[in-house]
C-alpha cells in the first residue's frame, strides 16, 4: 500500500486542511488535537462524517513563533514571497516557510481526495489563492494554485474562529454536510437549469400550461427599481424558470424608447394580466423576501398574492443570529437536495431558479440559454418547434413608459 509522508494510508475521500499547529499539536506533532480539533470532531460527527475517515493536515506543520498567530510567519511585501499574494492584509509569507506549502501540495497530490475542506483564510489562501472566508465559504470550486487545478475544494470557517464566534457554527456544520455528499465523487457536478429570459406572450402561456398549472408549489421573485418592478420570475419545479421583463435598457438610445421590454402597451397589459393570474391561483407560493414582494405588488400594482411562504422569515426562525441573505442560503444547499429538508425550508432550493436578473445568472451558476443550446418548446401555432429563449418580439413600435395595471 502506498504510504504518505505522514505515514497514513492512501484511502481517504476527504482531506481537511487547517492553518498551523497550536501548543497541543506541537507537543504531539499531530494536527487538530487541541480545543479546535475536539470541536472539529464534534461538528464532523453532526455532519455525518467520521474523523477517522478523513486525512487531517495543516498548511504549516509547525507552531508560529511567539504564539498561534500565522502572521508571525510573515513579513512585508519587499522581503516576503510576493508572488503568492498576501496571507493577510500587508502580510507576505517568509521564504523559509515555503517548504511547508510544498509538503502540503505533495500530500494532497499523492492522496487525491474527492474533496478538500479548507478551514479558514490561511488554508483558502494556500490552496485557492484567495481568502475572505466569509465571502467564499460553502462554495465548491477547484484549487487556484499550481498543483491544485484538479482538486475539488470547499472552504469553510476554522474551528478556532467558531470558538470565538459561536454564531458561525450552524453554517459550518452545514458546509461539512455538503462536503460529505461531495466526497462521493471527485469532479464538480453542476445541475442544468433552464431559465427562459426573453419570453413572448405565447411563451408565457406555454410555460403556464407546461410548468405552472399543475405545479404543487410556485416560487416567485421580483426585482425593483424605485417604485417600479423591472422583472418578475416564476418557477414551478426544480428544472426551469421563466423571467418576465418589464424594463429593457438595451434600447435606451433608440428614438421614442421609454424603458419597456414590451413592444406595445397592449402587450404589457397582457403580461401583467399573466402575472396577476399566476399569483392569484390557489397553488402555494414561495418567496425569498415575501413580505416585501407581496406588499410591493399590492400597494404599487394592486396585485394580490395567495398562500405565501416567506423563506427569509423561515430562515430567521432557524438561524436567528445569521444574516438572511439569499446568497448565504444557497450555500446551504447541495445541488438540488436541501439539508434542511425536515424544516420549513423544504422547498426553498427552488428560489435558486428565480434569480432572474441576467447579471446574477453567472454568479449563481444558473443555466443561461442565451449561451447554451436549450430544449425546444412546442409551437402554440402548431408549426413545428421553436426555441423559447430569445424569440423575436413582434408588434408595434416601442411602448411608451411602464404600465401600472
Amino acid at each position: 500500500m502506498h504510504i504518505l509522508g505522514s505515514n497514513l494510508p492512501l484511502i481517504y475521500k476527504i482531506a481537511i486542511v487547517g492553518e498551523s499547529w497550536g501548543a497541543e499539536e506541537e507537543a504531539q506533532r499531530a494536527p487538530f488535537v487541541g480545543a479546535s480539533g475536539y470541536h472539529l470532531t464534534q461538528m464532523l460527527s453532526e455532519a455525518g462524517i467520521h474523523r477517522a475517515d478523513c486525512f487531517l493536515t495543516n498548511c504549516f506543520n509547525l507552531r508560529p513563533p511567539g504564539g498561534n498567530d500565522v502572521a508571525n510567519l510573515c513579513t512585508d511585501k519587499a522581503n516576503g514571497v510576493a508572488e503568492l499574494g498576501p496571507v493577510a492584509l500587508g502580510k507576505y509569507l517568509c521564504h523559509q516557510y515555503l517548504p511547508e506549502l510544498d509538503r502540503l501540495r505533495k500530500e494532497l497530490t499523492e492522496l487525491r481526495p474527492n474533496i478538500c475542506i479548507a478551514l479558514g483564510n490561511t488554508a483558502a489562501w494556500a490552496i485557492l489563492g484567495s481568502s475572505g472566508i466569509s465571502r467564499i465559504r460553502g462554495t465548491v470550486t477547484l484549487g487556484g494554485r499550481i498543483g491544485y487545478s484538479t482538486l475539488k475544494v470547499l472552504p469553510t470557517f476554522h474551528p478556532a474562529a467558531i470558538l470565538r464566534d459561536w454564531s458561525l457554527r450552524p453554517v459550518t456544520v452545514l458546509d461539512l454536510a455538503k462536503a460529505k455528499r461531495e466526497s462521493e465523487f471527485p469532479e464538480i457536478r453542476r445541475p442544468e437549469r433552464i431559465v427562459y429570459i426573453e419570453p413572448s406572450l405565447e411563451d408565457l402561456e406555454w410555460y403556464y400550461e407546461e410548468r405552472l398549472r399543475h405545479a404543487s408549489i410556485i416560487s416567485f421573485d421580483i426585482e425593483t427599481s424605485g417604485d417600479q418592478i423591472t422583472c418578475i420570475g416564476f418557477a414551478g419545479g426544480a428544472e426551469t424558470a421563466i423571467v418576465i421583463p418589464f424594463r429593457d435598457n438595451r434600447r435606451y438610445n433608440q428614438p421614442g424608447y421609454m424603458g419597456s421590454y414590451w413592444a406595445t402597451t397592449e402587450a404589457e397589459i397582457l403580461a401583467w394580466g399573466f402575472v396577476r393570474r399566476v399569483l392569484s391561483t390557489a397553488t402555494p407560493k414561495v418567496a425569498q423576501n415575501g413580505l416585501y414582494d407581496i406588499n410591493f405588488l399590492w400597494t404599487r400594482y394592486g396585485i394580490k398574492t395567495r398562500l405565501g411562504l416567506f423563506q427569509m422569515m423561515s430562515q430567521y426562525f432557524c438561524f436567528v443570529h445569521k444574516t438572511r441573505l439569499l446568497g448565504i442560503l444557497l450555500r446551504y444547499m447541495v445541488i438540488v437536495q436541501v439539508y434542511l429538508a425536515k424544516m420549513i425550508l423544504l422547498h426553498c432550493v427552488r428560489l435558486m431558479l428565480i434569480l432572474c436578473v441576467t447579471g446574477q445568472l453567472k454568479r449563481y451558476q444558473i443555466y443561461d440559454p442565451r449561451n447554451h443550446p436549450a430544449p425546444l418548446a412546442p409551437n402554440t401555432q402548431g408549426s413545428g418547434h421553436r426555441q423559447v429563449p430569445n424569440r423575436p418580439r413582434t408588434g408595434g413600435g416601442p411602448h411608451v413608459g411602464l404600465f401600472h395595471p
